[in-house]
């Protein structure tokens, strides 16, 4: 009989590596120890050295506050703790990522976050590229005779464009990655604000463009500049500028 020794930290390091989603350790601290390959892709990070020199969690999710509660639950409970957060990847990009952590199982100073998916920038991209196709396919018009123009016609209102556009997969529902307790404070500074115009008003504190809201809500921009304009005015604010300084403390 052979005599083996089985290394359980060297196992979990090994099925780190291969996990096929991206991945992340960190200490109880919030301290970022290690990622793998799929997560600097993710991240768009030219090395892990230069990724993981003096990282916190907090300085990749967008808000911080989940990301601790996440820490203290897992302490508390030792369970897994599944949460929508949104990460802020090297190119300033802003992304909501369904997410399940755990300690690790050989070392309980040691917590394990799997990026379960990615929601819902590919849908956006996609009715984007439909919208831009049905209008570079228009500028053919002028150039076809009367039968051509009739295809192009079809093509323009094809109703499987149409059931693409309208499928939306992995809606982010907004309540799920803004934190609760971020909305009961705004309620309290602007009482006379409806929940949905909190929930707008929650992103805006986090300091993401009216773009970024836009992908994560699969919103159009124009609606939700109109819904910030409802918002200053509702307020007898002046400006954006105002409104955020009147958040500000949310921030700190």
């Amino acid at each position: 009989m052979h005599n083996t020794t089985f290394n359980q930290t060297e196992t979990f390091v090994s099925s780190f590596d291969w996990m096929p989603t991206c991945a992340l350790v960190i200490d109880v601290a919030g301290n970022v120890l290690d990622i793998n390959e799929l997560g600097l892709d993710f991240f768009n990070a030219t090395s892990k050295v230069e990724f993981l020199m003096n990282l916190h969690i907090s300085q990749i999710i967008v808000d911080p506050k989940p990301s601790m509660d996440l820490i203290k639950e897992i302490c508390v409970t030792n369970k897994y703790f599944n949460a929508k957060l949104l990460f802020r990847q090297i190119d300033k990009c802003v992304d909501c990522v369904e997410i399940c952590a755990k300690f690790n199982p050989n070392n309980h100073n040691e917590i394990l976050i799997l990026f379960k998916e990615s929601s819902p920038e590919n849908y956006y991209i996609l009715k984007e590229m439909i919208r831009v196709f049905r209008q570079e396919t228009i500028r053919l018009k002028p150039y076809l005779n009367k039968p051509g123009k009739d295809i192009l016609d079809e093509i323009i209102k094809n109703e499987n464009l149409n059931t693409i556009i309208n499928y939306k997969p992995n809606r982010v529902k907004e309540i799920e990655i803004i934190h609760e307790k971020r909305i009961e404070q705004l309620a309290v500074i602007f009482p006379q604000l409806s929940k949905s115009e909190l929930v707008l008003c929650s992103f805006i504190s986090l300091k993401l463009t009216i773009e970024e809201i836009a992908i994560l809500t699969c919103k159009s921009s124009n609606s939700l500049r109109v819904a910030q304009h409802r918002i200053i005015q509702k307020l007898n604010l002046s400006c954006l500028k105002e409104l955020k300084e009147q958040m500000n403390k949310l921030t700190k």
